[in-house]
């Protein structure tokens, strides 16, 4: 960018020459870079700089267009005059910004070190060009922190006067013909994205119209396609007021219920156990520790608390669902009821930790300087296959939410003579994921923009249409209406699941009648997601793998990796297997030579799908059929393996496995699952958007980021915990009278 920059310069100090007697900014163009002309003419020259820098329409442009013509230079050349105005990279610079502009380059020639400062922090061609560098930052710092000042009059008379502030833009250079409208941040299309430096007064149209008279004089095609500049304040927007209000009144609500359940409820309780421990120190204290509690323990312990609480009414009770307090002591309890399967805890915390490792990496890529470098490095260790398949993490989710489901309803079936309330099965998993969905939605598009600054720092919000599809993530098919458009791109994960919740009545129910009648429904559901599958990937020529063909992958994720129908196998497998241990009670021995077999080939095929597609990273890849037949099938036995892991341990054949995964301080983390999965890219987003400089790629940093990112997510997954999740779970209790099944 700086060569650009030298390019302008380059035209205008060749101009030198024309009397400065004439009160034209062409003409103080012209001679300021002249330490001798400055001097002579130094009280016109300030006098003329200050009138001509504040002017709005000043006339020097076509003066300096006749003058231009008379030395047989295109005017258009250099600065577009006759350009198409309804053309971004063809329109004319407000003359302000012009003027600013020239300002720079005759006071960086005269030596000032605000011009110098300017220029220095406009980006400069990196190295690693040849490996994937196309994105020269520059220096934002240096950029707005840079003030553009003149004296009136000699320097050491007069004190300097402030025309205009730095201002950080980010130019777009494509690679490929035709119009091109790049995303601010990790965009497909190949290019060259610069960082420049110009004055305050300049749009973003208007850089765009200044680089472009510049490229325009010399032999380089190449055109800036559009340039984002990056404001220093911003406005807050109505909406934005709103949601701070908002709140600010959830925030006051769970003060005010913080401190009525501590003075009101926890002291009297408090202070019932100092003296009862007093009296007699030997004696059972019939209050419960705090940290045995769990979800499904009453508040108040004690007889006579359990007679405060009933008297209490339900506004209290209301409140105290907002207590940060209560809420920790639930959310920290390491106990759980009897029949519970203490395994899947592990499960959900170590797939959480692996989403968020897979995330780590991928968004990162499009920040980082040498992000082809490293991922060809990469893909040639075999352990990288863990990282770039990572995302049947996720199939793992839907394993484990198929088999809750068939298996609790199906004990709350026999418990019930068959009978179940449909409007509650379906309304408790809307009120479970939905208020703290949309209120995270609520929260984080309106105010995100406002979170941080940086040269890649998106000041217009991250998502691209501002949510205004949100509708569909209420309604829970943003999956397959406007995908292209989704807000919050990871929800559709939460699409899915809500899709398979609402399906999952036609197969749990055919098992409670009968185990034919339910297997029967399982595999046509699952012979429809092969056959679907299968079909997809052929049809549309996918690789087995994203990273095999960057150029399909948004392909990829629109019409095969959100779909249901594509997704679906994985959910069905956890039914199966959430009506086996129904079936069993979770009581069933197996022979030590079954278990064996039936550990190795979980891991055999589990190792298969992680790391069978190698040699397809590695340039050998999978014919069309053969990457058809894994898309179709690799996630339902993934989905198989983590079954078999859930059954083995609920069954008493898990071994040190069962040791691990139950593990009674992962239960906490567990409870944070869903929340963390809500944020975790938000703070990702905060942290690559708001660096100064590239992400380098390196194995310490990688590591570091990741646990960086896994700590900050699961810190902000509590709090949205403690403000939006549990409130919302309390109060269903309250007014719908729920009990835990």
């Amino acid at each position: 960018m700086f060569t650009l920059l030298c390019i302008c310069a380059t035209l205008v100090t060749s101009l030198y020459g024309v009397s400065p007697e004439t009160i034209s900014y062409t003409d103080v163009l012209l001679t300021a870079h002249s330490t001798q002309e400055r001097t002579r003419h130094k009280d016109f020259y300030y006098a003329t700089i200050k009138e001509l820098a504040r002017s709005i329409n000043p006339d020097q442009l076509p003066q300096l267009g006749e003058y231009l013509q008379d030395e047989d230079v295109p005017v258009t050349n250099l600065l577009q005059v006759n350009a198409d105005p309804g053309n971004e990279t063809e329109k004319v610079p407000s003359d302000l910004c012009s003027n600013h502009t020239g300002l720079i380059l005759t006071q960086a020639a005269a030596g000032d070190d605000w011009a110098m400062a300017m220029l220095d922090a406009a980006a400069k061609p990196d190295s690693n060009i040849m490996g994937g560098q196309l994105m020269w930052v520059g220096s934002y710092r240096e950029c707005i922190k840079t003030r553009a000042k003149v004296y009136p009059g000699l320097q050491n008379e007069t004190e300097a006067e402030q025309l205009f502030e730095g201002q950080y833009c980010m130019a777009f250079l494509p690679l490929t013909p035709g119009p091109v409208q790049p995303q601010a941040f990790g965009a497909s299309t190949p290019g060259i994205k610069i960082g420049v430096c110009f004055p305050s007064s300049c749009s973003g149209a208007d850089v765009t119209a200044l680089l472009n008279a510049a490229l325009e004089t010399t032999n380089i095609t190449f055109r800036v396609a559009a340039s984002t500049c990056q404001e220093k304040k911003q406005e807050y927007t109505d909406t934005a007021i709103i949601v701070l209000l908002v709140l600010s009144l959830f925030v006051a609500v769970m003060l005010m219920a913080t401190m009525y359940d501590i003075m009101w409820v926890q002291m009297p309780k408090w202070e019932k156990e100092k003296q009862r421990s007093a009296e007699d120190v030997k004696s059972t204290v019939n209050i419960k520790d705090v940290s045995q509690s769990t979800e499904q323990t009453p508040l108040l312990m004690d007889k006579d608390a359990a007679r405060v609480s009933r008297s209490t009414g339900v506004a209290p009770q209301m409140l105290l669902s907002f207590s940060v307090y209560s809420n920790t002591v639930k959310l920290l309890s390491v106990t759980q009821p009897p029949g519970s399967i203490s395994c899947i805890h592990g499960i959900r915390f170590f797939s959480m930790t692996w989403v968020i490792l897979g995330h780590s990496l991928a968004f990162a890529m499009s920040a980082a300087q040498n992000m082809a470098d490293y991922s060809a490095r990469a893909t040639k260790h075999w352990t990288f296959q863990a990282i770039s398949n990572a995302t049947v993490s996720v199939d793992s989710f839907f394993t484990l939410s198929g088999l809750l489901v068939s298996y609790l309803v199906l004990k709350e079936l026999s418990r019930n003579n068959g009978k179940i309330n449909w409007l509650m099965f379906f309304f408790h998993r809307f009120w479970r994921l939905t208020p703290v969905y949309m209120l995270v939605i609520m929260v984080y598009v309106p105010l995100f923009r406002y979170w941080g600054e940086g040269p890649f720092w998106p000041q217009g919000g991250i998502e691209p249409t501002n949510c205004e599809y949100w509708w569909t993530n209420l309604l829970y098919i943003n999956n397959l209406v406007n995908t292209d458009k989704m807000c919050m791109g990871w929800s559709w994960y939460l699409a899915n699941d809500m899709q398979f919740y609402i399906l999952s009545p036609l197969i749990f129910m055919p098992f409670f009648y009968s185990w034919k009648a339910g297997t029967a429904s399982a595999l046509t559901f699952l012979l429809t997601t092969f056959i679907a599958s299968g079909v997809i990937s052929k049809e549309n020529a996918f690789p087995a793998s994203m990273m095999s063909n960057p150029l399909k992958t948004m392909d990829f994720m629109l019409k095969y990796y959100m779909k249901p129908y594509t997704r679906i196998g994985p959910y069905i497998v956890g039914l199966w297997v959430g009506y086996l241990l129904y079936k069993t009670d979770c009581k069933y021995k197996m022979s030590k030579t079954v278990t064996l077999l039936g550990w190795a080939i979980a891991t055999a095929v589990a190792l298969a799908v992680l790391y069978g597609l190698y040699d397809d990273a590695n340039g050998h890849h999978l014919t069309v059929d053969a990457a058809a037949f894994y898309n179709a099938v690799h996630r339902t036995a993934w989905g198989a393996c983590v079954a078999w892991v859930v059954f083995a341990c609920a069954t008493g054949n898990g071994g040190f496995v069962n040791t691990l995964l139950s593990w009674r301080a992962i239960i906490p983390l567990s409870r944070l699952t869903y929340t963390g999965y809500l944020v975790h890219p938000i703070v990702m987003y905060v942290y690559y958007f708001g660096r100064e400089q590239l992400y380098v790629f390196s194995t310490v940093d990688v590591i570091w980021t990741f646990f960086g990112n896994l700590v900050a997510a699961y810190i902000i997954a509590y709090v949205t915990s403690l403000a939006f999740e549990a409130p919302m779970m309390g109060l269903e209790k309250i007014l719908l009278k729920r009990k835990k099944s």
